[in-house]
């Protein structure tokens, strides 16, 4: 309702807000940009040494695409089925609201499984990495996949 009736008030208001904060938030954390420099340009050179780490992480983001799709296609004939003259969904509120619920939980659930699976997989090749550095013939395709399979 502000932006409509206030419009040439209201959004240079909270621009010039905004602006301020991100001032001073940049005054604050200004002392911390080395540190977090030099803990990004660390995680970088311990990924370029695990390549197959990048391969997992788009494999995993391949498979929630699929799953994601599967999952409103599956929700889109359950509100189909619901939606029909069967008599068992239409006299039970809450037998729809457990079928809602359980499709958001498993929906959930699952992207929240892939997600930790490539965490994991990180994790370990990561802590490999830092571990043995000097151990340069280690192949770090077979850290990778011990573990995933351990992961999985």
């Amino acid at each position: 309702i502000g932006i409509g009736i206030f419009s040439e008030k209201y959004v240079p208001i909270t621009g010039i807000i905004a602006l301020t904060i991100c001032i001073g938030y940049t005054f604050v954390v200004w002392d911390r940009i080395p540190f977090a420099a030099a803990n990004l340009h660390t995680a970088f050179v311990g990924i370029r040494q695990r390549v197959g780490l990048m391969g997992i992480a788009f494999v995993f983001q391949a498979l929630a695409l699929v799953w994601s799709i599967c999952w409103v296609f599956a929700l889109i004939g359950v509100y189909d089925v619901m939606n029909s003259d069967i008599d068992f969904w239409k006299d039970s509120p809450g037998r729809i609201f457990a079928v809602y619920i359980g499709f958001a939980m498993s929906y959930y659930w699952t992207l929240q499984v892939m997600t930790h699976v490539v965490e994991v997989n990180v994790a370990g090749a990561i802590s490999n990495w830092w571990s043995h550095k000097a151990d340069e013939e280690d192949a770090p395709f077979s850290v990778i996949k011990t573990c995933f399979i351990e992961s999985m």
